[in-house]
């Protein structure tokens, strides 16, 4: 899924670990390193969160990029 793809390269971006990003969002640690592997989709709210701290659209956040 795209979504695991684009939130790791959004937190590296910003230079913030998994915890620090869970931290700031009010997330488990380990809820971030499942989004970004794969094992775990957010729900709505969570995902409109995730959107609003990295200022992106929806869109960004879940298109497929090479």
């Amino acid at each position: 899924m795209a979504f695991g793809i684009n939130l790791r390269k959004l937190r590296r971006k910003h230079k913030l670990s998994q915890k620090e990003l869970a931290d700031l969002l009010g997330f488990g640690t380990s809820t971030i390193a499942q989004y970004e592997n794969n094992k775990r989709e957010p729900n709505f709210e969570r995902l409109r969160k995730i959107k609003e701290f990295f200022e992106v659209s929806y869109n960004y956040l879940i298109r497929f990029r090479t």
